[in-house]
C-alpha cells in the first residue's frame, strides 16, 4: 500500500497518451508525480537501474525527481494523472499498482471537469478522494533494489547485469566468501526471498523490456536465460498476467 498523509490537494491535470509500435517516450518529472493508467496495449518503463512493465488494467505511480522512459511493442493507451507539485507524504518509490473501479471512475470524472459547469469545492474534493485511494492501491510489483551488504549486492549486481547467468547458490556462495547457509540468511533478510525466486523477477522484468522493443518471444526467452520458451511464457503470465505472445504483439 502506498503512504500518504491528507494534505491540501495540489493541482492536477489529466491527458491520454497514445503510443505507436516501437515508440518511446521520456516523461520527465523534476516537480510533479505521475499515475500511468494503461487502458491497452503493453509498455515497459525504466528509470535508472530498475525496470517495471505494464499489462493493461494495471497503473504505475512514477514519484517526482527522475526520468522516465517507455517503450512499447504495440499500439497503447495510456491515462496520465500529473500532480505537480508532487503532493507531500505520497510514497517516493517507483511501484505497479492495480486500479480500483473507485479510481477509475474518479479518473473519469476529472476528466470530464472541463466539459461541466464549476461548481464550488467539488474539484478539490475529488482530488482529495483520488490521492486517498491511490494511498490504498495494492501493488502487484515491487520494484527490485540492491541489497545493502556488499557481498549479496555483488552478486545482485551480476544477475542484474546477466540476466541469463545461470550459476547456482552454491557457485554465488563461493565466488563471494560464504557458505551457502549464510547466503540463504542474507537473501531471505535483504531481499526478502531466495536468490532463484528474486532471479526470475529480474528475468521477467528484463523480459518485458525486450518485447517492448520488438524482440521476439523465443529470442527474448533465450536472452534472458530461458530454454524452454513454454516454461518461460507461463513463468511470464503468472508474474504479469498476460501472455509473451500478446504482451508483444503489435495491434
Amino acid at each position: 500500500m502506498l503512504s500518504t498523509s491528507m494534505l491540501p490537494a495540489p493541482a492536477v491535470r489529466i491527458c491520454g497518451l497514445v503510443l505507436r509500435p516501437r515508440q518511446a517516450l521520456v516523461l520527465h518529472g523534476d516537480e510533479c508525480a505521475r499515475l500511468l493508467v494503461l487502458l491497452s496495449g503493453a509498455v515497459a518503463l525504466e528509470t535508472g537501474d530498475v525496470q517495471l512493465a505494464l499489462s493493461p488494467q494495471r497503473a504505475a505511480w512514477l514519484p517526482a525527481g527522475a526520468a522516465y522512459r517507455l517503450e512499447c511493442s504495440k499500439n497503447t493507451v495510456l491515462r496520465e494523472l500529473r500532480f505537480e507539485p508532487a503532493p507531500p507524504g505520497m510514497s517516493a518509490d517507483l511501484r505497479g499498482v492495480e486500479p480500483t473501479t473507485l479510481l477509475l471512475a474518479l479518473l473519469e470524472d476529472l476528466g470530464a471537469d472541463d466539459a461541466r459547469a464549476p461548481e464550488d469545492g467539488r474539484h478539490e474534493a475529488v482530488v482529495a478522494l483520488l490521492l486517498d485511494e491511490i494511498a490504498r492501491l495494492r501493488c502487484f510489483q515491487t520494484i527490485t533494489r540492491l541489497p545493502r551488504d556488499p557481498r549479496l549486492r555483488r552478486i545482485c549486481q551480476a544477475i542484474l547485469e546477466d540476466p541469463a547467468n545461470d550459476r547456482q547458490i552454491d557457485d554465488w556462495a563461493c565466488a563471494v566468501g560464504l557458505s551457502r547457509r549464510t547466503l540463504t540468511r542474507l537473501c531471505r533478510s535483504e531481499l526478502g526471498e531466495g536468490l532463484a525466486a528474486w532471479r526470475q523477477q529480474v528475468r521477467v522484468k528484463a523480459a518485458a523490456v525486450h518485447l517492448a522493443r520488438g524482440v521476439p518471444v523465443s529470442r527474448t526467452a533465450n536472452h534472458v536465460g530461458y530454454n524452454s520458451v513454454g516454461n518461460f511464457s507461463r513463468t511470464f503470465r503468472r508474474m504479469l498476467g498476460v501472455h509473451p505472445s500478446r504482451f508483444a504483439r503489435p495491434d
